[in-house]
């Protein structure tokens, strides 16, 4: 999911002339322009690796993912109240707030993803993550498969034989 909303990509993914600095150089995640204080959302389950401060980043937020994927949050203007390493999050769980903190022109959320240790496209990431919503004939068959399994489970039987204590096992 896109860790924010009302947003825009004020910066995309990829080589770039740096806003502050001047220099020609790749630019390892997606900006995504905010009014300071909106509220900044983890990407995809997993587990706080890093909450803390450094001059490029300011505030960041660093959630490690299964097989190897890492998502950062940077230039954050507060943390969520209580966030600290070692504690798992879920999609959509709130991390932050958006700022302009560490190396930033203006307010905005750097969202980056590294797979072991190397940034990748993040909105590839968050378009394998985002749960699809089933419509059509895809959300009429899922209905017409729980519907089976509803009068599957009302065929049961309501009691349950259980073996008896004083059943002997078979010695022989």
């Amino acid at each position: 999911m896109i860790p924010v909303s009302h947003h825009r990509v004020s910066s995309p993914f990829g080589m770039r002339s740096h806003p502050v600095h001047g220099e020609r150089h790749g630019h390892t995640g997606v900006d995504f322009a905010a009014p300071i204080g909106t509220p900044v959302h983890a990407a995809s389950a997993g587990k706080v690796r890093f909450v803390g401060w450094e001059p490029g980043y300011g505030n960041y937020v660093v959630v490690q993912h299964p097989g190897g994927h890492t998502t950062w949050y940077a230039h954050l203007s507060a943390f969520a109240k209580g966030l600290r390493a070692g504690m798992p999050v879920t999609q959509g769980q709130h991390l932050g707030a958006v700022g302009s903190t560490g190396t930033a022109t203006g307010p905005h959320l750097h969202f980056e993803v590294r797979a072991n240790n190397v940034p990748i496209e993040p909105l590839g990431f968050i378009a394998r993550t985002t749960p699809q919503r089933l419509a059509g004939e895809q959300r009429a068959a899922f209905n017409r498969t729980v519907q089976g399994v509803r009068t599957q489970f009302a065929a049961l039987p309501t009691t349950l034989k259980t073996a008896s204590a004083d059943m002997r096992t078979d010695k022989s």
